[in-house]
């Protein structure tokens, strides 16, 4: 760490001196160099041959930043693998914390460093940005904010890999636990993830088979959503129309609006495999079925399960039942 009688100053400045030295130790290796440029030549190759760049014809960098998730999942355990490993595994941490510097200060100096040489790699990506602008006329607006994104998205991988790092004196043990750590933070924005939750804890729900009459099935339903404090949006379905419950009521699946998480279905089990086939056309993923009296009944129940089971194979939606009282999710003070 060389000379640091600059260290005795004010925390910041702590912070800001360690953060100088750890970044100039980046590029006193090859190391940095090497990584640099396997970043620029990745971002590009997958910009251009992957992404499609030139054959969209769109002037924007759409094709450039869908990759940097992925890149930064593997490049960014790779650059913070050996943010404590390193000092763990040389001694050197012991001669870091005789410094007049606090933990804290320590760890946000070397993850600044190294989120900064994140940073010079993404900027040196600025020949994408011209050369957009030379095709085009994108909204640089637009880019900016996309560039500022990436760099924050960059500093989330890192935060894991210098979690991973501390954890472990093996860089490499560091490496694999920080991707595998990424990698589970990265799928859960995958639709298909955030479908699967929805089941469980919706953000609006619909009622098929609403009932104004207190003891059906159909009531105490919205009743249950209700006294367990629910915040979505709650749609009901009745034939009839008008409102129950102070809820206004459509008459018909068709004529629901488009983005609800999940229905309820409080039917007879005759009508289910219509109603599940409808609630798929109708965008509806995930399908609670209330009713009884399938396959555990006898051969005309056996042979409306197998309808049912068509029915959902067909469509690809999620369903919890037959012949169930529903589920409840107390974080989002849901039941069914």
């Amino acid at each position: 760490y060389g000379d640091h009688r600059d260290l005795h100053s004010s925390p910041p400045r702590r912070s800001f001196d360690l953060t100088r030295r750890e970044l100039a130790a980046y590029f006193t290796s090859p190391l940095a160099y090497v990584f640099i440029v396997i970043f620029l030549t990745l971002s590009g190759g997958l910009t251009f041959f992957i992404g499609g760049f030139l054959e969209r014809g769109q002037a924007n960098l759409a094709a450039f930043f869908d990759f940097h998730p992925w890149l930064y999942l593997f490049l960014m355990p790779a650059v913070g693998m050996r943010l404590w490993a390193e000092e763990r595994k040389s001694g050197t941490i012991e001669f870091l914390m005789t410094l007049p510097i606090t933990t804290a200060q320590a760890v946000v100096g070397k993850f600044l460093a190294a989120w900064l040489f994140a940073g010079i790699a993404l900027a040196l990506t600025f020949p994408m940005w011209i050369t957009v602008n030379y095709l085009g006329n994108p909204d640089n607006g637009v880019i900016v904010a996309a560039y500022l994104g990436s760099w924050l998205m960059a500093g989330g991988f890192l935060a894991l890999s210098a979690c991973a790092s501390a954890l472990t004196r093996n860089q490499v043990v560091a490496f694999v636990l920080a991707a595998a750590a990424g990698f589970l933070f990265l799928m859960s924005g995958l639709e298909m993830v955030q479908a699967f939750f929805r089941a469980f804890a919706p953000e609006s729900v619909v009622v098929i088979g609403a009932s104004a009459t207190a003891g059906k099935p159909g009531n105490v339903v919205i009743r249950n959503i209700a006294a367990n404090g629910f915040t979505g949006a709650v749609h009901l379905v009745n034939p009839r129309g008008g409102t129950i419950e102070g809820l206004k009521v459509t008459a018909a699946i068709e004529d629901l609006p488009h983005g609800i998480d999940q229905a309820i279905v409080p039917l007879p089990a005759a009508a289910t495999p219509a109603t599940v086939r409808k609630c798929a056309e109708r965008g509806i993923e995930a399908i609670v079925l209330a009713a009884s009296g399938f396959a555990e009944v006898d051969r005309l129940g056996a042979e409306l399960q197998d309808e049912l089971d068509r029915a959902i194979r067909d469509t690809g939606v999620r369903v919890i039942g037959p012949n169930t009282t529903g589920h409840v999710s107390t974080p989002a003070g849901f039941t069914s």
